[in-house]
C-alpha cells in the first residue's frame, strides 16, 4: 500500500458530513479521493481569508488544484463555516 492510500484509508475526526471527495470531521475538512494524498484543513483555519476573497479565500485556493472538485469543496467549507462559526476577538 502506498503512503498516499494509507493516508486515505482513514480520516483524522469522526465524519459529520460528506461532500463528494470531501467530508467535514470533527477534526475539519478532509478530502477522501482514494487517488489523492491526504488534504486537511483544520476547523480552525476555515475562516482565514487573503486578498479580496474575504470568506471564499479557501474556494478560490483550491480552485486553482485540478484534482479539486470546487462545487463539492465550496459545499464542505461552507458546512464547516456553519459549523463552526468566525470567532469575534474582543478589541
Amino acid at each position: 500500500m502506498t503512503a498516499c492510500a494509507l493516508a486515505r484509508s482513514v480520516c483524522v475526526g469522526r465524519v459529520l458530513s460528506r461532500h463528494g471527495d470531501w467530508v467535514v470531521t470533527t477534526w475539519g475538512i478532509e478530502n477522501t479521493h482514494p487517488q489523492h494524498c491526504y488534504y486537511g484543513i483544520h476547523r480552525g483555519r476555515v475562516w482565514e481569508s487573503y486578498g479580496d476573497y474575504g470568506s471564499d479565500s479557501w474556494v478560490h485556493h483550491m480552485s486553482e488544484k485540478r484534482w479539486v472538485d470546487v462545487a463539492d469543496f465550496a459545499a464542505a467549507l461552507h458546512d464547516a463555516q456553519r459549523r463552526w462559526p468566525r470567532q469575534r476577538v474582543a478589541a
